[in-house]
This record gives structure tokens, sequence and C-alpha cells, in this order.
């Protein structure tokens, strides 16, 4: 496909920003500030706002199957109570998950991720986010992501991620050619030693807590810049001016017109994640060390962080 057109305008910082071309849009979690979060119909919503990448999250119920959510309990976002790891996948399938939008017409259960890579064969772009859990369980989860991946053929249209700098070494042993994104605060160069320790081939940057410099020094020691969260013009505008790669939205029926109209348009088709598999061959895959992120999970499958908070992720 032709390269899109591009231009030169003045970003927020008031410099001419570079020249802007085609950007990679992930709903995330679907399009989780206008449908159910992390649900078939909310995925089914994002692309008929014109989604082409999905970010979503993914745990493991009580029978060890991979599951589509983001919280360790089901309260905030189903009809239910209790702990994700206590539940069979079966029991989460039959959960109402329109918390957040009641009046939405169709009924949503807590999906497995086999059922959305199925729903959605075709989909250019995944972004998959590990979360926090024990490190056994991190092992199973790693494990069965890898050969989901494998099954589907996503091998070039996905990236894992993760705040945990433990589940991130454990996807590396598991499918070692898979691209790998480190999320944190990326406030201090600490973050970005941790991603490059790690053998990442990007980094998921919050606009509230890191900086457009840090994301240039991201990018000159090769990662590949996931920006989050994009949900107003303004902080579209933000990231834009800041260069990213990739940004995350809540708010797609917002973020993709407005986009199309000020980023030379959304790719017409993602069918690689570009830079971010650059730096695939060159991963080390020995235990590096850990990092300002390690995974803290109890066996239950449940967490006690401290530090990064992952409220928006």
């Amino acid at each position: 496909m032709p390269e899109p057109q591009q231009e030169r305008a003045a970003g927020p910082s008031g410099r001419a920003a570079e020249p802007r071309r085609g950007i990679v849009l992930y709903g995330h979690r679907g399009a989780r500030g206008e449908a159910p979060e992390n649900t078939l119909p909310g995925f089914a919503y994002a692309r008929r706002v014109g989604v082409e990448a999905f970010e979503l999250d993914v745990r493991l119920s009580g029978d060890h199957e991979l599951i589509v959510i983001h919280d360790e309990t089901v309260d905030r976002t189903t009809d239910g109570t209790g702990r994700v790891a206590h539940l069979t996948a079966a029991a989460l399938a039959r959960l109402d998950a329109r918390a957040a939008f009641p009046h939405w017409p169709e009924r949503a259960g807590v999906p497995t991720l086999d059922e959305v890579l199925a729903t959605f064969p075709d989909l250019p772009a995944w972004q998959i986010e590990i979360k926090a859990d024990a490190p056994e369980r991190l092992e199973r989860v790693c494990a069965r992501l890898a050969r989901l991946i494998s099954r589907y053929g996503i091998e070039e249209r996905v990236v894992v991620a993760s705040f945990d700098a433990s589940a991130l070494r454990l996807m590396r042993r598991a499918a070692p050619e898979l691209p790998l994104a480190y999320i944190g605060r990326y406030d201090s160069p600490s973050y970005l030693e941790t991603a490059l320790a790690l053998g990442c081939a990007g980094a998921c940057v919050p606009h509230r807590t890191s900086t457009r410099e840090l994301v240039h020094q991201a990018q000159a020691r090769g990662l590949a810049i996931t920006g989050w969260l994009g949900n107003t013009p303004q902080e579209l505008e933000l990231l834009l001016d800041w260069g990213v790669d990739s940004i995350t939205s809540d708010y797609p029926s917002v973020a993709v017109p407005w986009l199309r109209a000020h980023a030379a348009g959304l790719p017409a088709r993602v069918t690689s994640h570009g830079a971010m598999r650059r730096r695939v061959d060159s991963a080390p895959t020995s235990d590096e060390p850990a990092g300002p992120r390690e995974s803290t999970g109890a066996a239950d499958g449940s967490s006690a962080r401290t530090g990064d908070t992952e409220e928006g992720r």
C-alpha cells in the first residue's frame, strides 16, 4: 500500500513536529469507554467503529483457561463476585459483564482468549497484556498463550505486554520469537533500562507520567512506543507530538476519526509491527536483573503490588 502523505505541524510543545504518518490505534479492552470491556460484543463494537487492533488482558481461570479480563475479581465488570482464579471458564462465561453498560442490547459474558481469537481471525494487530500472578501460574499463562498464538497463526501480528518483568521473562522462554513490550510509568531511565534488559521490542508509555524526551531516548535505542491513553483530541495531539508508534484509546469513536484527520490516516491494514519486530532476533533469553517490577502474585491468583499502578491499563 502507498505510504500515507506526511505533514509537518506545530505540536503542543510549540516545536515543529516530525512528519506524521499512519499510526496503529489499539482499542483498549476493545472500547472500554464505549462498550462492555474485554467482551465479544465490546470487541465487535470496536471493529464497527474502525478499530484495526485490540489491546486486551489475560488471566488464568480456576481450571487453567486463559480468560480475557482485567481485574483479579469479577466484581467491577460483572453481576458476580469472586476471584477469577477461583472460577471456571464456564462459570465466567455465564456472568453478565455489562456492569458499566447495563442498557447494552446484547448479553456479554467473560470470554476465553481462544474465543476472542476465533471470533476475530483476521484482525490485523493484537497487544495481549499478561496480568500479574504467582510465578507457577504465570508459567501456565505463558505456555498456554504461546500455544494459542501459534494455533491461530498470529505471530506476525501480536505483541505480548506486561507490567510484570517476571511474566516477560517467562514469555521469552516460552516463545523467544515473539515481540514483547514492557509497561511502566517511564518517569525515570530505569524503566527504559529494564525494557532493554528484558529484550523487549517495545515500551508502553503513559503520557501522564512520562515525557517526550524519554520517548525519544527509547526510540533511539530501538524500542517502538505505544502511548496511552489517547482518549481526547488533546491527548492524541500530545502523543503524536511525542512521535509514538501506536496509541491505545478507550474511546475509538473519538480517536479513529481524529487520527484519520490529523495523523495522515490510520493504516488501511496493519500487517506487522515493524519496529517492534526488529529487536526480536537479538533479544536475550537469559535471566536479566529484575528491574523496577517483579511479580508479587500469590498462589491463589491475588497480588499485593506496590509502585506502578495498573489503573487505566
